[in-house]
């Protein structure tokens, strides 16, 4: 899986931030394409769907996992395409490039079988909803 955090929020979260904290309201973009090598770099694709303009939020954690709230984090697809990899904002919603590495953010692959969020089918059409059924987050024991 091509789970990856931005530097601004693995610097915010060894400083004084909680992950539910700073990604709690939250925004998810779907896109087409190749997941970019980081989350600073520009997005990549084409942008499909947008989920939680009002907000997601996140449950609470526990053995070093954190799962997406038990609430519908759902969309409506506005531009058809195969699904391939996903953004997470947090709050202040910073597209683009990044640069001076300060966005809150983090990028995983979408995928029918295998991915950090699972589609069934991932080739999406215009006005269909999509739903993001499972959606974790962890921090590993040992850090090698």
């Amino acid at each position: 899986m091509a789970f990856r955090r931005s530097m601004g929020l693995r610097n915010k979260l060894l400083t004084d931030g909680g992950f539910k904290s700073v990604m709690d309201s939250g925004h998810l973009r779907f896109y087409s394409g190749a997941q970019p090598a980081t989350p600073e770099s520009v997005e990549t694709g084409v942008m499909l769907c947008e989920i939680g303009t009002a907000g997601l939020a996140w449950g609470t954690a526990g053995s070093g996992v954190i799962n997406k709230s038990a609430a519908t984090w759902s969309g409506t697809c506005a531009v058809a395409g195969i699904a391939g990899w996903f953004r997470y904002y947090d709050t202040n919603y910073f597209t683009g490039s990044d640069g001076a590495g300060t966005a809150m953010r983090f990028d995983g692959a979408i995928g029918s079988v295998t991915g950090d969020i699972i589609l069934t089918p991932t080739n999406l059409a215009v006005n269909a909803p999509v739903i993001v059924d499972s959606l974790q987050v962890s921090l590993d024991m040992n850090n090698s």
